[in-house]
């Protein structure tokens, strides 16, 4: 596994709270289009090869599988782009370390897909989420839970951020959960 993360194969997924060569860090696919790849095309290679989808390409793509595709490829994309984030959200001369959060134990769904540990005392949780139409608080129900399992030390206060491809429905928005919504076409501009 140390030479596939060495050369740019795989990628090691620490929790931004860990040092290099923890137990605990997860393996992905590093390079996009190979996740995309692995993903989609090598399984339906041979079908692809005899034509099966010429007529209809768009059959060899299904679409609930296609949209989570998104979503965590929007994470990782995300997660790549901490500094435009870190610019966005008007922290970027603040130290910090920054990274996905995901526990072990009692709560294997306990993670985030992106926090900044601040120099500031301040821990900016990051959720992220693709979607093609605005997101309503139901699509984020387990952020509050989540976020009520973070160890913070009585010093520290929690900035959510919600980051999504479309913003927020007016319901959301009525009822902030979040303190600052950050949309794709805000990061692709900035």
């Amino acid at each position: 596994m140390k030479d596939l993360d060495l050369c740019n194969f795989i990628e090691a997924v620490l929790p931004y709270d860990r040092e290099e060569g923890s137990k605990l860090v997860r393996y992905q696919v590093a390079d996009p289009y190979l996740h995309f790849y692995f993903r989609f095309i090598q399984p339906k290679r041979q079908a692809i090869a005899n034509g099966s989808f010429e007529q209809s390409p768009e059959k060899a793509l299904p679409l609930q599988e296609y949209h989570q595709w998104l979503g965590y490829a929007f994470e990782r994309w995300c997660r790549r782009e901490h500094v435009r984030i870190a610019q966005i959200l008007g922290f970027s001369g603040v130290q910090y370390r920054s990274g996905a959060y995901f526990a072990r134990g009692a709560d294997p769904g306990f993670q985030f897909d992106l926090v900044f540990e601040r120099a500031d005392r301040v821990i900016t949780v990051c959720e992220i989420k693709f979607t093609t139409q605005p997101i309503g608080s139901s699509a984020v129900q387990g952020f509050e839970r989540a976020l009520s399992r973070l160890k913070l030390t009585p010093t520290q206060s929690v900035h959510r951020v919600l980051i999504n491809a479309a913003g927020i429905d007016a319901h959301l928005a009525a009822n902030p959960i979040f303190d600052r919504v950050i949309t794709l076409s805000e990061l692709l501009t900035s």
